[in-house]
């Protein structure tokens, strides 16, 4: 029967918080990608669109004759 020291009990209790804060700021960086991709897509088209139309009217250059 193994003997559990303070060093491995330490080391277990180390790790299972290390696993928790990793599902924790998973879950954060899941909830944020949609949020941006579901929820405000329609902001961010109409943004994308907004910046790949440009509708600029140019005057013609003209050149004197003479």
């Amino acid at each position: 029967m193994p003997r559990e020291n303070p060093t491995h009990k330490l080391l277990t209790r180390r790790a299972a918080l290390l696993a928790g804060a990793q599902v924790v700021l998973g879950g954060a960086l899941a909830a944020r990608l949609y949020q941006l991709q579901i929820l405000e897509k329609d902001r961010y088209t109409v943004l994308a669109d907004e910046n790949r139309i440009n509708l600029r009217l140019l005057a013609p250059l003209r050149y004197a004759r003479g």
